[in-house]
């Protein structure tokens, strides 16, 4: 038979005497452990929430393929410039 202190509640232990031999074990609290785990966990999901840039996940974007950046700026620039021109023309002659 064991009696038990329970007065630690800001510990995740508990002593525990055994009667019959005197010796004094330690017991876990895992509902303790588990609460703490809890708290933890709910901390770190309100920072990566209220603050994501410095606490929200890293999200890697690979990219696989080959993009002729200059090509395609260079017709891009070509139309606006079409355009701005018939845009022009239009409003010249409308």
């Amino acid at each position: 038979m064991t009696a038990c202190d329970r007065g630690h509640s800001h510990n995740d232990t508990e002593w525990c005497v055994d009667e019959e031999t005197g010796e004094l074990h330690q017991i876990v609290d895992h509902e303790h452990v588990q609460r703490s785990r809890l708290r933890a966990d709910y901390a770190k999901w309100y920072v990566a929430k209220v603050v994501p840039r410095l606490y929200g996940e890293r999200v890697e974007i690979e990219h696989k393929g080959n993009v002729e950046l200059v090509t395609r700026l260079t017709a891009g620039r070509q139309r606006v410039g079409a355009d701005a021109q018939a845009c022009a023309h239009r409003s010249a002659h409308g």
